[in-house]
């Protein structure tokens, strides 16, 4: 059977932690998810297709097994003999812009060049067909005169001044015209990083301290990183050719997730987008 390659974009309405579980040793208790080789924030495919299973199944829907599979409790699965896989499979979300604040705004939004083009390269790695797509949408991001250098991060406006993004002192290049549809990114508010810098953004991701109440008491304060609102992860779902039930049931729910821990504090709401 012929598969078909589906790219996703994740945009974070809401803070995420996505936890890589408790840490003994740091200062921070709960980290988030981080590709082991890099430092950036990722979601772990099995989280991400937790995520949707809970949603798929809170609202009953009848594609559950189909997309996902049988649940691994016998007395929940259609037929309570059958362990099936899923029809659809999911691939680890990766980090495509982080907000990150300055001096002229909330917050730019953080790429790289290296990142950019791994994400267009990709496309063409897993057949999504929307590499020329995004390689015309991201071809003045990649030019050779807007390549930033290390502790100089670029930005795009026709605004003199200084600008401090993070703890770097941005270049100032004229504005361009780049523009992502419905993504919450337009050129003017893109920060190009040099890679290593934005791997160290990376390490300083937000901190809250958190802690309950025992008997009016406040107890147990720990430490949580987040991935602050407003980034935008992508991923890949592959599927059968022929059919398409994950897409059509999201648009029917509404195109909104919860991911990751602490959803009762309004943690993890995501906004779901097919490109």
């Amino acid at each position: 059977m012929a598969n078909t390659t589906d790219l996703y974009i994740i945009h974070c309405l809401t803070n995420l932690h996505a936890g890589s579980g408790d840490s003994t040793y740091g200062i921070v208790d709960k980290e988030v998810q981080k590709d082991p080789i890099e430092g950036m924030p990722v979601i772990h495919a099995s989280g991400l297709k937790g995520a949707f299973r809970e949603l798929f199944e809170y609202h009953n829907n009848s594609s559950v097994e189909g997309i996902f599979g049988a649940d691994t409790d016998p007395s929940k699965r259609s037929n309570p003999d059958r362990l099936k896989a899923g029809k659809y499979y999911f691939m680890e979300a990766r980090m495509l812009f982080l907000p990150v604040r300055s001096s002229r705004k909330p917050y730019f939004m953080a790429t790289s060049q290296e990142i950019i083009r791994r994400f267009i390269q990709e496309q063409e790695d897993l057949g999504t067909g929307k590499g020329e797509i995004l390689e015309g949408a991201f071809a003045e991001l990649l030019k050779d005169e807007y390549k930033p250098e290390k502790g100089r991060p670029v930005i795009f406006s026709a605004d003199a001044g200084t600008v401090y993004i993070d703890e770097f002192d941005a270049v100032t290049q004229p504005q361009i015209s780049a523009s992502f549809g419905d993504w919450p990114v337009d050129g003017g508010n893109i920060a190009l990083f040099h890679h290593d810098d934005l791997k160290e953004v990376c390490k300083r991701l937000p901190v809250i301290a958190r802690n309950y109440l025992e008997n009016g008491i406040s107890g147990n304060l720990w430490y949580e990183e987040i991935v602050p609102r407003g980034t935008l992860f992508y991923f890949y779902i592959s599927r059968p050719s022929d059919e398409d039930h994950f897409d059509t049931q999201m648009k029917k729910l509404g195109d909104r997730v919860q991911i990751g821990g602490n959803a009762s504090v309004g943690y993890g709401l995501c906004k779901l987008l097919k490109f």
